[in-house]
């Protein structure tokens, strides 16, 4: 191996080494590509990059070999044979795997993204009954009736004073009447505070 094949050779290990992505690995193809021989002389059909064992695949494509081993089964195994791997071949498929497995992260990121879509709707379904239903009420409607009967609640209450008034005994009666009309004011000041934070 000459000094420009052996710098080629270390420049595709170490991209090879470092992808990845699918266009990391089809920048390693083309490199490939452009260092293939124009003429074949052997009668074979024998590539530039064959390799005879799994652990020079292993060491070119920078993972441990069990690694290798891990991608020598399955339905869509790594191709070559014993004593004959082709480390273009091999890149071609590790591209194509990763093209696959970058569709299928992407439809499953998909069908999350629906199937939560489809549960915001029937969310809102649910609620739109049980507010036909009577089961539920807007929030606008139910601050408006808080509001109504707090008002009739105050006005009551402020009452008090006046209806004991007569049922007091004569020389406590203003005097009294004005401490319990002013423990009511601050009561339901005190109360009208608290609801506030509840109707808005």
């Amino acid at each position: 191996m000459s000094q420009n094949e052996s710098n080629s050779w270390s420049e595709l290990q170490r991209l090879a080494e470092s992808a990845e992505t699918d266009a990391d690995l089809q920048a390693v193809l083309d490199l490939m590509q452009e260092l293939q021989p124009v003429e074949v002389v052997a009668p074979v059909p024998a590539g530039r990059w064959i390799v005879a064992s799994l652990g020079e695949v292993a060491e070119f494509l920078g993972v441990e070999v069990s690694t290798i081993w891990g991608w020598r089964g399955g339905a869509n195994p790594m191709p070559g044979e014993q004593g004959n791997w082709d480390l273009q071949a091999i890149t071609q498929w590790r591209c194509e795997r990763l093209k696959a497995n970058s569709n299928q992260t992407k439809s499953k990121d998909q069908a999350e993204v629906e199937l939560a879509i489809l549960r915001q709707d029937l969310l809102k379904k649910e609620l739109a009954n049980r507010m036909k239903a009577g089961e539920l009420v807007a929030r606008v409607a139910a601050a408006a009736k808080v509001a109504e009967m707090f008002n009739e609640s105050r006005m009551g209450i402020e009452a008090i004073p006046e209806l004991l008034g007569p049922m007091l005994p004569p020389e406590i009666r203003t005097e009294a009447t004005i401490k319990i009309a002013q423990t009511i004011k601050l009561i339901l000041r005190k109360m009208a505070q608290k609801s506030k934070g509840c109707i808005e």
